[in-house]
């Protein structure tokens, strides 16, 4: 197979519309039954992206809770984005307990139901696959006594009571909402549940990240969140249509793999079950802010330890298993980033594991603080971050990247005038994308004119690093090519430079245009 490395340079938004589903933000797809199997619903999954900090924000009770912790309000455009760059899975983290009216009945406010919905439904007409949980619903510890109605749940016996009656409360009025949703549509029963410790630093344990079988109150938690599991499967099975046989994913305590690799991990009785982990591994590169910053081969026999272990526990056995979140923290260290990616998405595909990247929007680390840098989507802009990173995953996913566009900045890999009205402002190309160039290999430019109406004449020239002019060469489509350049009046066109030496791209490309903007550049071997 061909490998295709796409990045763009400026915003290119694709809309994919399902039948029936658009016509208003909050129309209810039709009823199509869920046929699918676990397993394949899984294997339709390639790379994913978590819409984090955003609905799972609970500063605020209302709607400014979307806000409240500086990110954008969610908007179609954000979503398309996201499928234009061939991601095809999203993780909708949500709060609920902030957004409950009654504590008698939890009862969740209307808007925020239908806000939450809003959204999914973007993501379905997109055709992508939405994973909706219940996030930060976790309680804080409380010593002294159980915990109050309106905090949540808290996997511990004595916490017990309160806990189902909010989860089997929410869940249920959760799963009405969306029972006629199809395969396209997940549920999480719980984010990362564990024993949270207070604004004291207090909890019956230390143990709040990790799991040990030799603690006895890892094991009492555990056992919580088996029954809570079980109970909140029952509670969406029961609402019938296709929640009789929608896709659920589990966690264990604090969703880490330790936890469900144990022995007192327990799954339902059912057979569209997912066991849902969360993995920054190796925690020192990936996610300590004071650890390594290089990827090294230790790292790589951890990563791939840990997904067989995985695959041989649950996938052999058709207990299908998702990374709900994953990602490296920015150390400025864009290489080995990109080779964390590309490693850790391949280990998970050749496990049968698809990886769905948390993204905070905390990209900028120059300031030497790399605390919590899980930032990858501009979501004003619909621009990448760190293009490469994303491109990596896609491709060790096994499918093609989109429209991945370039967010442009210091140490990333184009730089760009975004609108070509300005001549002699060049565009370069790193060169690492041309590793695997051989002759033959094509690049392809996809340009429109840009958006001043004074500048009539539109013209790019292709250089090598050595500023030695590039012949163009291969097809045109509504464009001229003269004298080595390409023209074109007045419409957008595409123009392929066919690659005569290996050479000549060793150390990457430059561009000038005057009158067009850059919109795809594409690498083909």
């Amino acid at each position: 197979m061909k490998k295709i490395i796409l990045f763009g340079l400026s915003l290119f938004l694709l809309t994919i519309f399902i039948p029936g589903c658009s016509g208003g933000d909050n129309v209810i797809p039709p009823v199509k039954p869920i046929e699918t199997t676990a397993g394949q619903t899984i294997a339709a999954m390639n790379f994913g992206w978590n819409l984090g900090n955003t609905l799972d924000a609970d500063s605020t009770s209302d709607l400014t809770s979307e806000t409240c912790w500086g990110q954008i309000k969610t908007t179609k455009a954000v979503i398309h984005g996201l499928a234009a760059s061939g991601i095809n899975t999203i993780r909708i983290p949500v709060s609920w307990h902030n957004h409950v009216t009654n504590t008698d009945t939890y009862k969740i406010d209307d808007e925020w139901m239908n806000r939450v919905k809003t959204i999914v439904n973007w993501a379905i007409e997109d055709d992508m696959y939405v994973i909706l949980n219940c996030h930060h619903d976790n309680a804080v510890y409380n010593p002294t006594e159980s915990i109050k109605p309106e905090e949540g749940y808290y996997p511990l016996a004595k916490d017990k009571e309160v806990s189902l009656k909010f989860l089997k409360s929410i869940w249920a009025q959760i799963a009405e909402s969306f029972k006629d949703y199809d395969e396209h549509l997940i549920f999480e029963t719980l984010n990362e549940p564990r024993i949270r410790k207070n604004d004291n630093g207090e909890a019956p344990c230390d143990h709040e990240w990790s799991f040990t079988e030799t603690c006895a109150v890892c094991r009492e938690v555990q056992s919580c969140i088996n029954e809570y599991n079980s109970e909140i499967v029952k509670t969406i099975r029961a609402t019938g249509s296709n929640n009789k046989k929608r896709l659920i994913g589990i966690p264990g305590s604090a969703c880490t793999p330790d936890a469900v690799l144990a022995n007192g991990f327990a799954v339902p009785d059912d057979e569209n079950i997912a066991v849902a982990v969360h993995m920054y591994t190796p925690y020192n590169f990936a996610m300590d802010k004071n650890g390594s910053t290089v990827f090294t081969n230790a790292d790589k026999n951890e990563l791939a330890t840990m997904f067989k272990k995985l695959s041989d526990k649950f996938v052999q056995n058709n207990i299908p298993v998702y990374i709900g979140e994953m990602g490296a923290v920015n150390k400025n260290n864009l290489t080995e980033r990109e080779k964390w990616f590309y490693y850790y998405v391949s280990e998970a595909k050749k496990n049968q594991i698809p990886a769905i990247v948390w993204d905070n929007d905390g990209w900028d680390s120059y300031d030497g603080n790399f605390e919590e840098k899980f930032g990858y989507y501009n979501r004003k802009s619909q621009t990448w971050y760190f293009p490469s990173l994303i491109q990596n995953a896609l491709l060790a996913a096994g499918t093609e990247p989109g429209i991945i566009n370039q967010y442009v900045s210091d140490g990333n890999l184009i730089s760009s005038e975004p609108d070509g009205t300005k001549w002699g402002i060049s565009t370069s190309i790193a060169p690492r994308y041309f590793a695997n160039a051989k002759v033959n290999s094509k690049i392809t430019f996809q340009v429109e004119p840009c958006s001043d109406p004074a500048i009539k004449d539109s013209v790019l020239q292709l250089f090598d690093k050595d500023w030695n002019k590039l012949i163009l060469t291969g097809s045109i489509d509504k464009g001229m090519l003269e004298n080595e350049n390409i023209y074109l009046p007045s419409q957008t066109g595409t123009f392929v430079y066919t690659i005569k030496d290996p050479d000549e791209v060793k150390n990457g490309l430059v561009i000038q245009c005057y009158g067009i903007k850059l919109i795809r550049v594409s690498f083909t071997e």
